[in-house]
């Protein structure tokens, strides 16, 4: 059973990474990110973390325009959407959205946008973009 919500403070980049890290070790097909905060809060950076430490060999860029880019790894493939830029459900689903999430990990940034679309068993990472670092709230994994 996981845990309501479990926070984390990030001093560093190279600590989002390793959280990055720890969350991809749990995650398993058909998982689904929805990552929320504001620009500058390591949306990005975690998301990368979680695909390398996945193998996805490629470079991970953000999806910004293109609002979705998918990636083969070793377990399947690894779906990174970015829906800022979404106004309406129609535009969601002329990006394939509701194909490509069920065809395996996927990763939403901006996803406070669309939360009435996500799938049950979204994983929900808030960001918060402190002075001195980044306070990270993960609720639907348990990650300790």
């Amino acid at each position: 059973m996981t845990q309501d919500r479990i926070s984390f403070f990030s001093k560093s980049e190279e600590e989002t990474i390793e959280l990055g890290k720890k969350i991809a070790k749990l995650l398993k097909s058909n998982d689904c990110l929805a990552l929320n905060g504001e620009p500058g809060a390591g949306k990005s950076v975690l998301v990368r973390a979680i695909a390398k430490a996945l193998d996805v060999d490629n470079e991970i860029l953000s999806p910004t325009f293109n609002i979705v880019n998918r990636y083969e790894y070793s377990g399947g493939m690894f779906n990174h959407f970015d829906v800022y830029r979404i106004k309406n459900t129609q535009e969601l689903f002329e990006t394939g959205f509701f194909e490509y999430i069920d065809d395996g990990i996927s990763a939403v940034e901006w996803a406070e946008k669309i939360t009435q679309v996500l799938p049950e068993n979204t994983i929900f990472i808030d960001m918060k973009y402190l002075n001195n670092g980044r306070e990270i709230t993960i609720r639907g994994l348990d990650i300790c």
